[in-house]
């Protein structure tokens, strides 16, 4: 029972909370940003759940769709679905709880709110999809992975301003950049695969659209502390973050899977200071 129950928890990642770390911090922003006087605190706790979930959902409907292509990469091969000590009814059985528990909490959301949230099941079961047939499949990630945000801006004011969309844009760019560096790990067997990346289809100029993402989402950042009114204290803070990433990256070996794997991990370090650089501008200076 212990080793089904440890197979279960490989299945959604918890031994990698990554992933609901980069799904959740985006979301935080926006209750930093629209509830300054923590008004909806009960409303974020479910939002904190609700990043768990859908990030533990993508990952089983991952794992069901790409199981023959993770049989055959290295780095894939011994998920519980690959290398068939879990099997598809068990991850079905497993999805369709996970699917139950986040509508049980979207219930307690706004019913407009709700209404959303259900839709966003729908670009969540394409993206394992876009590889196949889309040579940009990171884009597509990058625009379903951070709809949080715009949910979370319906919840807490019941529409999306000029600032939540522009912060919503930016966060897309980001996603393609990390998500970018990640696919670099495999890459090759990707190739060998006849599956699309960005890491292949940028070729040689990775890098500098890595960067140009990484210029996007702070320039994005930058008009959001402009249009609140924030301080200069404020825009040095996140320009010298923002110099230091760009440091790393000038750094990185992208050919180098381990350095890809540990810089993608430090974008949720790096999306810790964004957060608390904001939370400073509105509560310190």
């Amino acid at each position: 029972m212990l080793d089904k129950l440890i197979l279960y928890t490989s299945l959604i990642r918890l031994n990698k909370p990554i992933g609901t770390i980069l799904l959740l911090l985006p979301i935080l922003l926006v209750f930093i940003i629209l509830d300054s006087e923590f008004l909806y605190l009960d409303i974020l706790a479910i939002f904190v759940c609700l990043s768990f979930i859908m990030r533990s959902v993508g990952c089983v409907i991952n794992d069901l769709l790409d199981v023959k292509f993770d049989q055959k990469v290295a780095r894939t091969k011994n998920r519980p679905l690959a290398s068939g000590k879990l099997t598809i009814l068990e991850a079905i059985i497993l999805l369709v709880i996970l699917l139950l528990l986040g509508l049980y909490l979207a219930m307690f959301l706004k019913f407009e709110t709700l209404i959303r949230s259900i839709f966003i099941i729908v670009p969540i079961f394409l993206y394992p999809l876009m590889k196949r047939f889309f040579i940009y499949p990171q884009l597509f990630l990058g625009l379903t992975f951070n709809l949080g945000i715009l949910i979370a801006a319906y919840e807490i004011k019941g529409y999306v301003s000029t600032e939540i969309m522009i912060l919503y844009l930016s966060f897309a760019f980001l996603t393609v950049a990390y998500d970018t560096i990640y696919a670099h790990q495999d890459k090759k067997d990707d190739i060998m695969l006849k599956l699309n990346s960005t890491a292949i289809s940028f070729g040689q100029n990775s890098k500098n659209i890595i960067f140009f993402c990484y210029l996007v989402f702070m320039l994005g950042l930058l008009f959001i502390g402009l249009s609140l009114g924030f301080k200069i204290l404020f825009f040095l803070s996140l320009e010298f973050l923002f110099l230091f990433v760009f440091y790393l990256v000038n750094f990185l070996d992208l050919n180098n899977k381990d350095q890809c794997g540990l810089f993608f991990n430090a974008n949720g370090y790096f999306l810790l200071a964004v957060n608390l650089i904001f939370l400073a501008a509105n509560y310190i200076y």
